[in-house]
């Protein structure tokens, strides 16, 4: 699974606006990247990075563009 590399601060700033405009908890956040909701929260801290997948997949149900991508790391 690839991972995306936003400027420090932006992934935070992103999944929190995609919250807001959304009007939605990090539960049913979660259900929409097909992830759990620990994984929200860990990406919203940024102690990890977003998946490139769920990246797309929220700016696609939120409307709301990506910050600019640094760099995309593949596994593998």
């Amino acid at each position: 699974m690839a991972r995306v590399v936003f400027a420090k601060g932006e992934q935070k700033r992103y999944l929190t606006t995609v919250k807001k405009t959304m009007n939605i908890r990090v539960e049913t956040l979660a259900l929409k990247c097909g992830v759990h909701p620990r994984t929200i929260r860990d990406w919203q801290r940024e102690k990890y990075r977003i998946s490139q997948e769920a990246a797309t997949s929220l700016q696609k149900n939120s409307e709301i563009p990506c910050p600019i991508i640094f760099e995309i790391f593949r596994n593998g």
